[in-house]
């Protein structure tokens, strides 16, 4: 559907011109962006894709005065934004979790054979092992004590296999 495409592209552009005009926006954080959108990685560019809609939509629905993009928080570490809601101020983190290297490996055999179905089975214990981790490193950019959100996007070729439940009940990172 070209115009499908057409409009979605154009929000690109409009929450990247509302990103990039943000008066909290650094000329660091300009060239992240940037760099991560060309990314030869796709899960990179996924990422980005992901962080870019978040922070649109918070920009485009939200006081922007009370909103700052990539503070800092631990060290020199930071997370996308903070927003001050009901004079409490939240700490947003968002993040894409793809697929292991042997499912896309697996998906990349598939579509190599022309095949749209797999007879196999996820291994449920190795997907909850990669959020879990993806979890903690993300509790270490977060501040403990302060309201955190951590919204968390997936991209897999069998996402309705892709179990992170598991792992989000398991969650032995308070910050989060």
């Amino acid at each position: 559907e070209p115009e499908n495409g057409f409009a979605k592209l154009k929000l690109l552009d409009e929450y990247l011109t509302l990103i990039f005009s943000h008066s909290t926006t650094k000329k660091v954080n300009n060239e992240y962006i940037k760099k991560e959108l060309v990314s030869r990685s796709k899960i990179n560019s996924l990422n980005i894709l992901f962080e870019i809609s978040i922070l649109g939509l918070l920009l485009k629905y939200f006081d922007q005065s009370k909103i700052i993009l990539y503070p800092k928080t631990i060290g020199n570490k930071n997370v996308e934004a903070s927003i001050i809601l009901i004079d409490i101020e939240v700490y947003l983190e968002a993040t894409v979790i793809g697929e292991s290297e042997e499912d896309q490996n697996k998906r990349i055999e598939m579509t190599n054979k022309n095949k749209r179905v797999w007879g196999g089975s996820r291994d449920i214990d190795k997907d909850t092992g990669r959020v879990t981790l993806r979890l903690k490193n993300k509790a270490e950019q977060m501040i403990v004590g302060k309201p955190n959100v951590l919204v968390l996007g997936t991209y897999d070729f069998q996402p309705n296999q892709f179990n992170i439940k598991s792992a989000i009940e398991d969650n032995q990172f308070s910050n989060i």
